[in-house]
This record gives C-alpha cells, structure tokens and sequence, in this order.
C-alpha cells in the first residue's frame, strides 16, 4: 500500500477565518464532518497547479492569492472503513502539500455545486478552533500542523 499525493488549502476571509465545508455522505464515509479543500494530484499536475483544481472543484472559486506553501509535505492515514472507492484498496492515506491562500472573491462566486459528485452540502467561515472539533478523527493531528505553519496568517498563538 501507498500514500497518494495531494494537495490541501487553507483559505482565509479577510476576518482570518478558514473555510470549512461539510462532507456529503456520498463523497466518503467522511459524511457530516467539516473539511478544508483538498484532493489527490493528477498525473503530472504539480502542488501549486492541484491546489487551484481542487479549490475550483469543490468551492467554485479561483479568487485566491497564495500566501504560503507549507515547507514539508504531511502525511495522514484513513482507516480502512473510510477509505473511499475510487482508491481501489490501493492507498492508506494522502501525503499532501499544504497552501494557504487568501480568499479574494466576494461571495458570489462560493458555488458547492460545480463538480460532478459534489464535496461539500454546505460550508462555512470558522475559526481553527472549529476546524479542527468539527474534522474527522484522523485529521484532528493533522489540522494543527498546518495551521502552527501558517500561523503568521493565521492571527493565533499556535506554536
């Protein structure tokens, strides 16, 4: 078994809050927990390039400016009765390059219905606080790793 590469986004209004959406059942045993953007790689795609994709497919919006790459890519295990379909028993877990963007857009664009099965059946503003309650059980260690990277952008006292 592998990892699969992927991507994630930390994208923040102009208050610092995350973007946050809730998981449709159909898109993953994840249902009904809260997650930032994320998503494997296509074949070829790089990080910066992936992070925009998924960012498009799962909020609508390309509105956003990068203000940080995270330095390390970070890995996550998903137990074997979340794993979703579409990995085939293949992977473990996601090994992903983490960006923070700043959300540029004015709300208009916000759309959870632009992809093909969508992610999201709704999504909110949250502090990090939230973010990381209201993630599934194997992000809740992830979630602060990211944001003790990005707490420059951030406004917390995360280490």
């Amino acid at each position: 078994m592998e990892l699969r590469r992927g991507v994630g986004i930390v994208l923040l209004n102009e208050q610092r809050r995350v973007f946050v959406g809730k998981r449709t059942s159909v898109s993953g045993g994840a249902g009904g927990s809260w997650h930032m953007p994320q998503g494997g790689l296509e074949d070829g795609e790089g990080p910066r390039e992936g992070a925009f994709r998924e960012l498009a497919e799962e909020t609508g919006t390309s509105q956003a400016t990068v203000l940080a790459e995270h330095p390390e890519w970070l890995e996550y295990f998903v137990p074997h009765h979340w794993r979703p379909a579409s990995w085939d028993n293949r992977y473990d877990g996601q090994v992903q390059k983490w960006f923070c963007m700043r959300y540029d857009g004015d709300g208009s664009d916000l759309d959870l219905e632009t992809h093909h099965t969508p992610e999201f059946e709704e999504w909110k503003w949250a502090t990090v606080e939230e973010a990381i309650d209201g993630a599934i059980e194997f992000k809740r260690e992830l979630y602060p790793a990211v944001f003790a990277a990005f707490r420059t952008f951030l406004g917390t006292g995360l280490a």
